[in-house]
């Protein structure tokens, strides 16, 4: 195999265990530079086996199967997820404007440091950044998001203008200000991009 991403599409036949709970097919990916076979689900709900570039591919069934019930409360975890993607451009539009209002207005309110930069965009896998030079970009989506769940992004990245890591330290100041995190984090995980 050559030094780039190999990635392959399995039929399920032979396996009982998989078709059982409804898997017929799955990826194997063959990254270069990994050194740990890792499993995940596709957006579509296909089982995808991450391995490094040595990893004989027959030995993927095997390594799925093992893994079928942590599958399989993995795609039911992905389908009770709500998608918040917009479906056109002018809602889109719509979606950064009113993110935006929500931003502005809970920042009327915050008696801690203050981004240098807003920005307002699409991430697909995040709902918000802070850099280095203090510039805070927040997931346009946020406006389709329950209302706490709204501030605990807001505060999360605000947290993060004192402490721009993950640290005890940090998780203090978030508790701060939102006590429930733990529990708003959890539901946070409920929502996707689409």
């Amino acid at each position: 195999m050559s030094g780039q991403t190999q990635r392959r599409l399995f039929s399920a036949q032979r396996s009982h265990a998989l078709r059982r709970h409804g898997f017929d097919r799955f990826y194997v990916a063959w990254h270069p530079r990994r050194r740990r076979v890792g499993i995940s689900l596709t957006d579509e709900g296909i089982p995808e086996l991450r391995v490094p570039y040595y990893f004989p591919d027959d030995e993927a069934l095997g390594v799925l199967e093992k893994n079928v019930d942590w599958l399989a409360a993995a795609r039911e975890q992905l389908r009770s997820r709500q998608q918040l993607a917009p479906v056109d451009e002018a809602e889109a539009q719509e979606m950064i404007e009113k993110s935006d209002r929500i931003v502005r207005d809970f920042l009327r309110n915050w008696s801690g440091k203050m981004p240098r930069q807003l920005t307002l965009r699409f991430m697909k896998s995040r709902w918000g950044s802070c850099s280095s030079n203090r510039n805070i970009s927040i997931n346009a989506c946020l406006c389709r998001l329950p209302r706490e769940l709204a501030r605990y992004v807001i505060v999360h990245e605000l947290c993060h203008l004192e402490e721009l890591n993950h640290s005890p330290k940090f998780w203090a100041l978030v508790e701060q200000h939102v006590p429930d995190w733990r529990e708003l984090r959890k539901k946070l995980k409920k929502y996707y991009f689409g």
